[in-house]
């Protein structure tokens, strides 16, 4: 049986996830440093194309829960600076401190989280329990990030804060909370806007199941 338009763009979707994160992750782990394929972008996207593929909303929603806001703070923070100079957060002060090519790979910040969610409209709605997925996950980083790591990586903002605008007291303690909060939050979100959008087009939503 042919496979249906919205399944092919899901194996397309599924297959450049993939692809893009099997390259990001080996160019850091093996030429670069293998620290830097610890950070959560760097490695999430294998993640993400795996669940694609396997049509695995838990997955998905969970990376997504994770992604969400920290990458759209980045893709704030570099627009800004790329059209009026200025970085709101500071979290993208190292794409414009060395030559453009060495952090090529970090322009993928600017189209995942995108396809992230356009893939998660096609596969039907996020899994409401999916944070406990991301937890889990930041919770292997954590350690690995934090123990594993010296602190002047501060692979995955577990020593400071990545918005360098903001000063937080005793921020390593606080890491998990914010983390665990951002996830839940983010999940809880995910799971209104796309049950309001069904609710108001409801056709639509039985087209895609």
């Amino acid at each position: 049986m042919a496979k249906s338009k919205k399944e092919k763009i899901l194996d397309v979707l599924g297959w450049f996830f993939l692809a893009l994160g099997l390259i990001t992750f080996f160019w850091y782990a093996l030429i670069r440093d293998w620290r830097y394929a610890v950070w959560f972008c760097n490695h999430a996207m294998i993640i993400v194309g795996l669940a694609i593929l396997k049509r695995n909303r838990f997955w998905l929603t969970a990376m997504l829960n994770w992604a969400l806001i920290p990458v759209g703070l980045w893709i704030i923070d570099f627009l800004v600076r790329l059209l009026f100079g200025v970085h709101l957060f500071r979290i993208t002060e190292y794409m414009f401190q060395r030559p453009w090519w060495q952090d090529l790979l970090s322009l993928q910040h600017l189209v995942t989280v995108p396809l992230m969610l356009w893939a998660m409209y096609l596969l039907g709605r996020p899994h409401a329990r999916a944070w406990l997925g991301t937890a889990i996950h930041g919770a292997v980083l954590w350690v690995i990030s934090y123990f594993l790591i010296s602190p002047d990586y501060n692979i995955n903002c577990v020593y400071e804060t990545c918005a360098r605008v903001l000063a937080i007291p005793n921020y390593v303690l606080w890491w998990p909370i914010i983390a665990v909060t951002i996830f839940f939050v983010t999940n809880k979100l995910l799971v209104w806007l796309f049950s309001a959008r069904e609710a108001m087009h409801p056709r639509r939503a039985r087209q895609r199941k």
